[in-house]
């Protein structure tokens, strides 16, 4: 679909990286949906791996240290490995995020658990469960271990054919985009049980990549490096440039909203990516959109010009001799009144 050439050995314009598992052969450019125009990275492929912080049910695992965790039920606690609610662990920070890079990578763990009592059977719980973006994805292992106690290795690809909606909708590539871009939580299940009395999680990787020009190793192709419109930014486009902000999109085309240029009336070309606000006002001014005149100057800052607030002439139309903390001046220039600052008198303050 996505391939060309008698043999199939290139990719149509807005897709990239050809391979065999891509049922396409090529992948769409996601890009956030700001652009069609994407190539492979050049970027150095590396694996996220930490048994540090790892929870159970928000719940502190019992054993942990550099090669493994282990959650135990506690003897006293309600359920006492009895519930038949499935029990997952839950990644550390260092997994979350913005894992844009790990698009076309592998998830590997390995587990085992010791059921609760002999009558425990097996759980239909999914494997693994990802979280973001208001979505849940999950992923049902291929094969069920022969016998659960003992260590269970799992490789799932982080591509859209081998997840499902919490619903069971098929997940598309720009779901699983989203997804990864805000990742607030990977859950593993613990136990291949029912009910458990013990769960051991070890050798839990994720696949990434490193902009660093002087890492050595495989090239992350996986990844797309999109060419953005001005105002936009980031491998995928997905941030605002400096001197734009963010707004939600009309069209419904761009899947973040859109990046448009700071409000700022000429005044300053920095703001919140987030909120708009505008950050260090010029030519005297001050306020979300440097829209008022700074105190002691008078004006209309919204004109967009350099010279939009001007000193007050109180008594002296210079910031050394200016002793006003407003001012109003007529159409033709001519002082009305000052309002002088405390310790100043006089219609001039002088």
């Amino acid at each position: 679909e996505n391939a060309r050439g008698h043999s199939c050995e290139g990719c149509v314009p807005g897709t990239f990286f050809l391979e065999e598992r891509n049922p396409k052969g090529c992948t769409d450019c996601f890009c956030f949906g700001v652009t069609s125009q994407c190539h492979s990275s050049d970027f150095v492929k590396y694996t996220i791996m930490s048994m540090k912080n790892w929870t159970v049910d928000n719940a502190n695992v019992s054993i942990e240290n550099q090669h493994y965790v282990e959650y135990v039920s506690p003897e006293n606690s309600e359920n006492n490995g009895k519930s038949n609610k499935a029990l997952y662990f839950s990644a550390p920070v260092v997994y979350l995020g913005k894992k844009l890079f790990s698009y076309g990578g592998k998830l590997s763990f390995t587990v085992s658990s010791t059921p609760a009592d002999e009558k425990s059977g097996r759980s239909m719980a999914a494997d693994v469960l990802l979280k973001g973006q208001n979505e849940t994805l999950v992923y049902w292992a291929d094969e069920l271990p022969p016998d659960p106690k003992e260590e269970f290795t799992v490789n799932v690809d982080l591509i859209p054919e081998r997840w499902r909606r919490n619903d069971g909708g098929f997940v598309t590539r720009p779901v699983l985009m989203q997804v990864l871009n805000k990742l607030e939580a990977i859950l593993i299940r613990a136990s291949q049980f029912d009910r458990i009395s013990k769960a051991k999680l070890s050798r839990v990787t994720l696949d990434s990549a490193s902009e660093e020009k002087n890492r050595v190793g495989e090239e992350a192709l996986n990844v797309e490096v999109c060419s953005c419109p001005a105002g936009y930014t980031g491998t995928s486009c997905e941030e605002c440039a400096d001197g734009y902000y963010r707004v939600q999109s009309q069209t419904g085309a761009m899947f973040l909203g859109s990046c448009v240029p700071c409000k700022c009336n000429g005044h300053s070309d920095k703001c919140d990516k987030v909120t708009g606000v505008c950050h260090d006002c010029r030519h005297d001014t001050f306020g979300e959109r440097c829209e008022t005149c700074a105190e002691g100057f008078y004006g209309n800052a919204t004109i967009g010009q350099p010279d939009d607030c001007r000193v007050c002439p109180c008594p002296h139309p210079t910031a050394q001799n200016n002793f006003a903390s407003s001012c109003i001046v007529n159409e033709i220039g001519e002082l009305h009144s000052c309002s002088c600052k405390q310790g100043y008198t006089g219609r001039n303050c002088d």
